[in-house]
């Protein structure tokens, strides 16, 4: 996930910039990288985003007069953009995260400690990075980050003897470092443990039989006989809901 400083202030946005970077160097936050550029107007924020790259945008809006009209552009255009906004004023706080466009954090820049309340929030963003952005983040094999959709994933299973995993998905397979009974509490209401070694993505399943659940492209995983049924019940529940 890339991290834009988006104000419109130059010394702010230098102190802003320094405040992040120094937090993701020391709390080794590798799933976050500072980006370089500086945009100065809303055009020069947009151009910078890219639709297959999850973004954060710290956003100084006591010097972003169109404020609501930006982040619902850019939410509408790029759902993997999440917005952290920082102001002197708490009079916007619950409006814009209430508004569902993409506000995931609020930082209050008015007084002494803005540095730790600025890594305290950005901590908070930090712990659900891999659902921010509506997908698993991880490392391809040249080293560069990449997104995985929900939508796209079949199933997620434990490396044997490994703190990593397995990610099968329609676009083919990719690994990362994870423990399969915290990350369901990172995934959403699609995906369940259906053994102690795999989560399945219960919207993409195609049948269960004879203990294996079968995806699309002859791709299946394992289920235990005890979770067959409590699986069927929601499975029914999601096709519902949809």
């Amino acid at each position: 996930m890339e991290v834009i400083i988006y104000s419109g202030i130059g010394e702010r946005e230098v102190f802003f910039k320094r405040i992040t970077d120094d937090i993701i160097m020391r709390r080794r936050l590798r799933l976050m990288s500072l980006h370089t550029s500086s945009p100065r107007s809303a055009e020069e924020l947009k151009g910078l985003i890219k639709p297959d790259k999850g973004y954060l945008v710290i956003m100084d809006i006591d010097n972003c007069p169109e404020r609501e009209k930006v982040i619902a552009e850019i939410f509408e255009s790029y759902r993997r953009v999440k917005f952290c906004l920082v102001s002197e004023s708490a009079e916007y706080a619950a409006e814009s995260v209430n508004a569902g466009t993409g506000v995931c954090g609020y930082i209050n820049a008015l007084g002494e400690g803005l540095e730790k309340r600025f890594e305290s929030v950005l901590m908070k963003i930090y712990d659900r990075v891999t659902t921010v952005c509506g997908g698993i983040m991880t490392f391809g094999g040249d080293g560069s980050l990449k997104i995985i959709s929900f939508s796209d994933i079949y199933y997620i299973e434990t490396i044997k003897q490994q703190h990593r995993c397995t990610i099968y998905h329609k676009n083919g397979t990719d690994t990362m470092r994870a423990d399969i009974s915290k990350l369901i509490n990172r995934l959403d209401g699609r995906f369940e443990i259906t053994r102690s070694s795999t989560i399945a993505n219960l919207s993409a399943v195609r049948r269960i039989d004879d203990g294996l659940i079968f995806f699309d492209d002859d791709i299946f995983c394992s289920v235990t006989s005890k979770r067959v049924g409590e699986i069927r019940k929601i499975m029914g529940a999601l096709t519902v809901a949809t």
